[in-house]
C-alpha cells in the first residue's frame, strides 16, 4: 500500500450534510477496497485565487490515506461523477526522510607552526621562510 492525498474543491453553496455525505462516501469507498483513511481536514469558505465555474469561494477537503494502487482509478471516477466537486487531485504522498547533518568539531587550540624538529617557530622565522619560498628567481 502507498500513501495518497486526495484534495477536493467543493462548491461553497453545498449544504453541510451533502458535504459530509460526500466525504463519508469517499472514505467508505477507500475502506471497502482495503485502504486506510489516516486524516481528514476540511476548510470552509476559502477564497479561490481565480474563479472556478463562476465560484469565488469553495470548501477545501484533504484526505490522507493508504491504499493499493488499483483503487485509485475507481476513486477518480467516483469523484468526477460528483456535481458538487469543482476540482479534485490525487497525489502520492511521500513522508520526508530524516536528513542527517554532519557535525564538525572546531579546533580547541590553534595549531602553531612548528619546525621539523617539533620546536615552535617565531613570527620572524615564519616571515623569513615565506620570503625564501616566494622570492623571485634572478633572471
Amino acid at each position: 500500500m502507498k500513501d495518497y492525498e486526495l484534495t477536493l474543491v467543493i462548491k461553497s453553496d453545498t449544504t453541510e450534510d451533502a458535504q459530509n455525505s460526500l466525504l463519508q462516501g469517499i472514505a467508505a469507498l477507500i475502506q471497502e477496497k482495503g485502504g486506510i483513511l489516516e486524516k481528514q481536514d476540511v476548510k470552509k469558505n476559502v477564497f479561490l485565487p481565480s474563479a472556478i465555474q463562476k465560484q469565488n469561494t469553495a470548501v477545501i477537503a484533504v484526505l490522507k490515506f493508504k491504499a493499493p494502487q488499483e483503487i485509485i482509478e475507481g476513486l477518480e471516477k467516483r469523484v468526477k461523477e460528483e456535481k458538487t466537486v469543482l476540482r479534485a487531485m490525487i497525489t502520492k504522498f511521500q513522508k520526508p526522510k530524516a536528513v542527517r547533518i554532519p557535525s564538525f568539531s572546531p579546533l580547541r587550540h590553534p595549531v602553531a607552526a612548528q619546525t621539523e624538529e617539533g620546536q615552535k617557530m617565531s613570527a620572524e622565522e615564519i616571515d623569513k621562510q615565506l620570503e625564501e619560498i616566494f622570492k623571485e628567481p634572478n633572471a
